[in-house]
């Protein structure tokens, strides 16, 4: 293991991350048709949660790189050993590949996690978007409250009327 400069590598290569509920991934679209993420802004302790990381080649060339990635500080993996990784994708042109895995928070507090990376030949391509601090809590003290689904597990009586 080395430590690297700043040199980078100019690819069209993108790369981003989002965390997930495996369970309740998605929400509707405005346009009643597309599907995206819910965002999570408060992490429950003892529920699983996801991380998706995706990578988008959007140049006419074949790239293979290193995807570099962890879970947050603080929480425990869930169907892996690693707290860490690194995975080699061969991008192909014009093409998504996807990397998920999963995890869940033992106890209460606010933790950190290091965005995702791509390196490519021990030169970093690029990073996701800086995640901010993590809430993590016992009981839900935000009630989003975007679908039917939402509003039957954490509404009141008036709220699902």
């Amino acid at each position: 293991m080395k430590e690297k400069g700043n040199e980078k590598i100019d690819l069209d290569v993108i790369i981003s991350q989002r965390f997930f509920d495996p369970n309740d991934p998605y929400v509707i679209g405005p346009d009643g048709k597309s599907k995206m993420f819910k965002k999570i802004t408060e992490f429950l302790t003892g529920k699983v949660y996801g991380i998706r990381i995706a990578i988008t080649n959007s140049s006419e060339s074949e790239h293979e790189v290193a995807v570099i990635s962890e879970i947050p500080q603080g929480s425990i993996p869930v169907q892996s050993l690693e707290y860490s990784k690194s995975t080699t994708v061969n991008l192909q042109p014009l093409n998504t590949e996807i990397v998920e895995f999963n995890f869940y928070f033992p106890t209460v507090g606010e933790f950190t996690c290091y965005p995702a990376s791509i390196t490519k030949n021990g030169f970093l391509v690029g990073n996701a978007a800086a995640i901010g601090k993590l809430k993590v809590v016992s009981e839900q003290t935000e009630k989003p409250m975007n679908t039917i689904q939402d509003i039957l597990a954490v509404g009141s009586k008036d709220d699902i009327l």
